[in-house]
């Protein structure tokens, strides 16, 4: 694996903001919610994990504060259908640790954006693990996600560099 992980982030904006990290496979890497938190002090934080790849949101109209992470980190926004019904957060968010709503409603946005990725991310790996190129999955991904190209060309381009 490269030196850096995918990241698929999910935030709550508002009074008290939350944010969730979520790796590329799902898996929760930690939530966070304050008072007053703002965006670069967000960005700061969330990048010491790894590369912001999806930035999701709980809304279906988009909050400026998502648009503005995803332009600064260059994250591919995930926006749902429609907004999300607590019921709906209840049941992704049951079993995981969160100490408030704001937190619950980041987390939601973070599963609900890596649910929307998922068939693609495991499209990717299945063509990778058929060429033997496991190892170029987070680059890979990151190229089919971030530039919408496909994983042939995404191969491509990794193996001309290499």
């Amino acid at each position: 694996m490269t030196g850096y992980k995918h990241l698929i982030i999910g935030l709550d904006p508002g009074t008290t903001t939350a944010y969730a990290i979520l790796d590329i496979n799902g898996r929760l890497i930690t939530v966070k919610s304050a008072k007053e938190l703002k965006l670069d002090t967000i960005i700061k934080e969330t990048i010491r994990y790894g590369k912001p790849l999806i930035i999701g949101t709980d809304r279906k109209k988009c909050p400026n504060m998502i648009s503005k992470y995803a332009a600064k980190t260059g994250a591919v926004k995930s926006i749902p259908a429609y907004d999300l019904s607590e019921t709906e957060k209840n049941h992704l968010t049951k079993g995981r640790a969160t100490r408030n709503a704001h937190e619950k409603d980041a987390l939601a946005a973070a599963i609900t954006a890596h649910k929307q990725y998922e068939p693609l991310l495991k499209r990717v790996d299945k063509l990778l693990k058929k060429e033997r190129k496991e190892e170029d999955s987070e680059k890979v991904k990151g190229l089919v996600i971030t530039n919408r190209i496909s994983i042939k060309k995404a191969l491509e381009s990794i193996n001309k560099v290499n």
